[in-house]
C-alpha cells in the first residue's frame, strides 16, 4: 500500500445499492488514516448510482455516508451518477481547489507547472 501513502487526495466511491461496499469504504478510510499518520489527505467519498433511488433500489442511507465524511475533517460526500451525470465533475474539481489550496497555486501556475496528477 505504499501508494496511499505517497497520494494526497483519494476518491472512495460505492454504490447506494450496495451496504456492503459502503462498509468497505469504511474500512479503507480508517486505514488510510492510520497508514498517513498526521500527514494530510483529502478525499472525497461518492455514494454512486444515485439514479437507482427512484427505483426503490437504496441500501445505504444519505445519513450514513454523512455521517462518516464528518467523522474526517478532510472529506466531503457527494452523490453521483454516472449514467445521469450527476456530480461527476464536481468531485475531479473538489479534488483541484485542493491542490490549489494546499499549494498555493492558481490555475496559471498549475498549467505551467510540470506536476501531475495519478489516477490510479
Amino acid at each position: 500500500h505504499e501508494w496511499m501513502i505517497q497520494c494526497n487526495f483519494f476518491i472512495f466511491v460505492y454504490s447506494i445499492t450496495s451496504y456492503d461496499t459502503f462498509e468497505k469504504i469504511q474500512h479503507l478510510i480508517s486505514e488510510l488514516n492510520k497508514m498517513k499518520r498526521g500527514l494530510k489527505w483529502y478525499g472525497v467519498i461518492a455514494g454512486n448510482k444515485l439514479d437507482l433511488e427512484e427505483h426503490d433500489l437504496r441500501k445505504v442511507p444519505m445519513e450514513d455516508a454523512q455521517k462518516l465524511a464528518k467523522q474526517y475533517s478532510n472529506l466531503k460526500f457527494y452523490e453521483t451518477s454516472a449514467r445521469c451525470k450527476i456530480n461527476n465533475e464536481e468531485i475531479f474539481y473538489e479534488c483541484a481547489r485542493w491542490y490549489m489550496h494546499e499549494t498555493k497555486q492558481d490555475w496559471e501556475e498549475v498549467n505551467k507547472s510540470n506536476s501531475c496528477c495519478n489516477i490510479l
